[in-house]
């Protein structure tokens, strides 16, 4: 169910789903609409061996220094008393750079949307990397182990919701998506981050800010204070201000959407561009989404370089 949508998701059959149309209170029935997961990351093992530094940020301090996040730390924004919301495929946490002694990472609250509980790490017939994305997303933001790797907002506390289904034989479906949000506000959430983005069923027409499930969703969040950041997507850009390589909900009116750039500040081939179906400029902005460095996923102690606007959207 959705209250921000007032709309309820059903497995029904065709007679039920008569029924239901024929319901005083209903307004519309449509199907719900699903497509394939796509994770082209390009991950990158690297082995731990050697990674300790003298800076503080470790392996993490281009990105961080690429938008000026240091000069930031250094006046006290570093997160401490922010609520960021991250809506993704599931979260291995057991990682060095999630548990330093005195600093252990602040989670508040969390949701499995798929399996219906409250543990969004790796569970029990999970697909083996089910986790994989969201842990990449979530140390990215909030890793901390001073000289190895820092994340961007690392005194945060963090609500995780676990959105995403991984498997190609399982549709995704954006009402996950839609009641993380929902979930994301109702625990205080100030900021909610998304590298996740939905184009399968949609036209580049559609994407005009107020018709895709997700870009509603979007909207009406921020309208409540809840402040979003979405991928821009991965389908490339051309110079022609006429066309667009967006995703929902990229297009969203209230939305900061972002794009990827590599270590020299340019603009990464595979970033999508808009404009939104509207005429906006899409994305607002630019960080590192090339070779950028997260926690490795699948042990608890390398790390990782992964490419997308998966990954500067958390920068």
């Amino acid at each position: 169910t959705s209250r921000w949508l007032n709309a309820v998701s059903v497995r029904a059959t065709s007679e039920q789903i008569a029924n239901i149309r024929s319901l005083p209170g209903v307004d519309r029935v449509e199907p719900v609409l699903g497509g394939r997961w796509r994770d082209d990351l390009g991950l990158t093992n690297i082995p731990a061996t050697g990674v300790h530094t003298r800076g503080f940020y470790g392996l993490a301090e281009a990105q961080n220094a690429q938008v000026n996040l240091p000069a930031m730390h250094a006046k006290g924004f570093t997160g401490n008393s922010v609520v960021v919301g991250i809506l993704d495929t599931g979260f291995r946490r057991s990682h060095a750079i999630f548990n330093t002694p005195g600093h252990v990472l602040n989670v508040v609250a969390e949701h499995d949307f798929i399996n219906n509980d409250n543990n969004t790490g790796p569970q029990a017939g999970d697909d083996p990397d089910q986790h994989v994305h969201g842990t990449l997303i979530l140390s990215v933001i909030g890793g901390y182990l001073p000289d190895s790797f820092v994340g961007g907002a690392y005194d945060a506390s963090f609500v995780l919701c676990k959105t995403e289904d991984v498997t190609s034989e399982t549709p995704i479906e954006e009402d996950n998506y839609v009641a993380g949000l929902e979930f994301i506000e109702s625990h205080g959430g100030d900021v909610a981050t998304s590298s996740l983005g939905y184009i399968d069923w949609y036209t580049q027409s559609q994407l005009n800010g107020v018709t895709a499930v997700t870009s509603i969703a979007v909207n009406i969040a921020t309208t409540n204070g809840l402040i979003c950041c979405t991928a821009a997507g991965n389908e490339g850009h051309d110079g022609d201000p006429g066309s667009s390589h967006l995703i929902a909900p990229a297009d969203a009116l209230k939305v900061i959407t972002c794009g990827a750039a590599d270590s020299g500040g340019n603009i990464a081939g595979f970033s999508s561009d808009g404009p939104s179906a509207d005429g906006r400029v899409k994305p607002e902005n630019l960080a590192c989404g090339v070779d950028t460095y997260c926690a490795w996923p699948f042990d608890d102690v390398n790390y990782a370089t992964a490419s997308g606007t998966s990954l500067s959207t958390p920068v």
